[in-house]
């Protein structure tokens, strides 16, 4: 089955700070080839949200599932009082659905998330949903040490992208017999 990955172009709504380089929080985070040294950050335990915009695609077919993928890490030495959690994040029809929260570690990890259907409608996917689909990533920053003496850690996302992974319309699809005319 084919895929399509799309990379954030746009912050929509963006709280974290940033760090490295690039254009805005999405262009710290939307790197093809892996690159940890660019990204947003956050030390807030209670939470912030990232939310970005995709570029429209123009495929066709049917729509199996969309993932949101994300690389992330948490800063923390010693014991854990709260963990670090990175939870992604779709909004289509102008609410928020967030996945589970995938507990971070103290080294950078891929994580993520797929919905098979649109968390909206509970319907499959349209390519119309994609062209409206908002992604983003809520991180909180766990806090480590001991209880008397607890120590704030920061959470850093350095990549997100989607991958949209559907099948390809019969019609685009040459039949095998054309493959063999001509032969003898």
């Amino acid at each position: 089955m084919p895929t399509l990955t799309l990379y954030p172009n746009a912050d929509e709504s963006v709280t974290m700070s940033q760090y490295g380089s690039g254009t805005g929080n999405y262009g710290r985070i939307n790197e093809t080839t892996q690159d940890d040294t660019n990204g947003v950050t956050t030390e807030n335990t209670t939470g912030q949200l990232d939310l970005y915009g995709l570029p429209d695609p123009s495929q066709d077919g049917t729509i199996n599932k969309v993932t949101v993928h994300f690389r992330a890490r948490w800063t923390y030495t010693g014991d854990i009082v709260t963990q670090s959690y990175g939870t992604p994040q779709v909004r289509i029809g102008g609410t928020t659905y967030s996945g589970t929260g995938q507990a971070l570690t103290v080294s950078f990890a891929s994580y993520n998330r797929s919905w098979t259907t649109n968390p909206n409608t509970e319907s499959a996917w349209t390519w119309q949903n994609i062209n409206d689909l908002i992604v983003g990533l809520y991180m909180n920053a766990g806090i480590y040490g001991d209880t008397k003496n607890p120590t704030l850690g920061a959470a850093y996302c350095s990549r997100l992208y989607v991958i949209v992974d559907y099948t390809e319309p019969v019609a685009n699809k040459l039949p095998m017999s054309l493959f063999f005319q001509g032969v003898r």
